[in-house]
């Protein structure tokens, strides 16, 4: 299964990012590979892992929304590092046409990216640090189960417990 066969799903999106002068334009990765430009020495660039099909597509707008702001605010500042940010959006998606995996690889071997930014499932996060291996930050936003312990990647969403536990504390006081 191909993602984003229908571009028109997405319009919304690349309007919105139009609006303005100082709005951050993510890199589609087949724009990337063609225009090729892996070396980017004044920029700190980052992979933003999203899923663009499937049942966790439903994430994608909010995901690319949340990720320009940031850049946006970054950007306004004096980026990272002295460098200014510019985002890579992949299609981390279960379904997606190539596996997110080698699509990494292949952008860290190439130091085409200096960190990564990923909002998708687990099961692709668990993938995905087998491959990353500490190269690159490596920062995962969701909700997940928790335990992650892999050096290198900081997942920063909440668990179960940091989300259920306080409320059954607090009903069991009722």
């Amino acid at each position: 299964m191909q993602c984003l066969q229908n571009r028109s799903v997405w319009d919304g999106v690349w309007d919105l990012r139009r609006q303005s002068e100082d709005t951050v334009l993510p890199i589609e990765l087949a724009d990337f590979r063609e225009n090729g430009h892996l070396a980017a020495p004044g920029c700190f660039r980052v992979a933003l892992l999203i899923p663009m099909c499937g049942s966790a597509g439903i994430w994608a707008p909010s995901c690319i929304s949340s990720a320009q702001v940031a850049v946006a605010e970054l950007n306004r500042g004096n980026g990272i590092d002295g460098r200014r940010v510019q985002l890579i959006m992949i299609d981390s998606a279960v379904e997606a046409g190539e596996p997110v995996e080698e699509i990494v690889n292949d952008l860290i071997e190439l130091d085409a990216i200096d960190a990564i930014v990923g909002m998708h499932l687990s099961a692709v996060r668990q993938q995905l640090s087998k491959v990353v291996r500490q190269r690159v930050p490596y920062i995962y936003t969701p909700l997940y189960e928790g335990g992650e312990k892999t050096p290198g990647l900081f997942a920063i969403g909440e668990t179960p417990q940091e989300q259920l536990g306080p409320a059954i504390a607090m009903l069991q006081k009722i």
